[in-house]
């Protein structure tokens, strides 16, 4: 049931934010506390997935090594902490939030930059076990025209038509975040319990 309407990464969210040795206290409404976790994460993911940005600077690859490091240093003493779950769990979501809410909405994210943060944001998935779902390149094609024809829509003022693409990426179970000069889509994982 709960595998079913809740999905495996909800699971293992709510698992690792209590650490293995206290008691975990089953309830939906904690199971659902963790859905917007999950969609930062997604974001964060495709965000760093979808850096086009070629104008790289020693300033914007700093930042970028300093929040590695720093996220790293966190989330590695946390786990040496006698397993400290709920510490590297913290430590993932500086790493997701720090980039969610600056880097991707103020544009400032290059591929280079990217590219060090998305190795790290990888191992610290891989060892939490959260597991982000993948495109193909056929899909991931065909999902950036209907965004790029989405654009051109409501550049021309068919709103209706934008939101009828809208929708169908939604069907897709693929949202979208509209920043200044691009649009970010993310492949989420289906929640039935949302």
């Amino acid at each position: 049931h709960v595998l079913d309407n809740w999905g495996p990464n909800i699971i293992r969210l709510f698992c690792l934010s209590a650490g293995y040795s206290k008691p975990i206290d089953y309830s939906e409404k904690l199971l659902k506390e963790n859905i917007a976790t999950l969609r930062h994460i997604e974001l964060c993911y495709y965000g760093l997935k979808q850096a086009n940005d070629l104008r790289d600077t020693k300033e914007k690859i700093g930042i970028a090594e300093r929040l590695v490091s720093d996220a790293r240093n966190e989330f590695d003493a946390a786990l040496n902490n006698d397993l400290d779950t709920v510490g590297a769990l913290g430590a993932f979501e500086l790493l997701v939030n720090v980039t969610v809410n600056s880097l991707i909405p103020e544009e400032t994210l290059t591929q280079t930059s990217a590219k060090i943060i998305l190795a790290e944001f990888e191992r610290m998935s891989e060892i939490l076990g959260i597991q982000i779902i993948n495109v193909s390149d056929a899909e991931k094609n065909e999902i950036n025209q209907m965004v790029k024809k989405r654009d051109e829509c409501r550049a021309e003022k068919n709103y209706e038509q934008a939101d009828k693409i809208r929708d169908e990426l939604v069907g897709k179970n693929v949202s979208f975040i509209d920043h200044k000069n691009k649009t970010i889509w993310v492949k989420q994982e289906k929640i039935k319990a949302e």
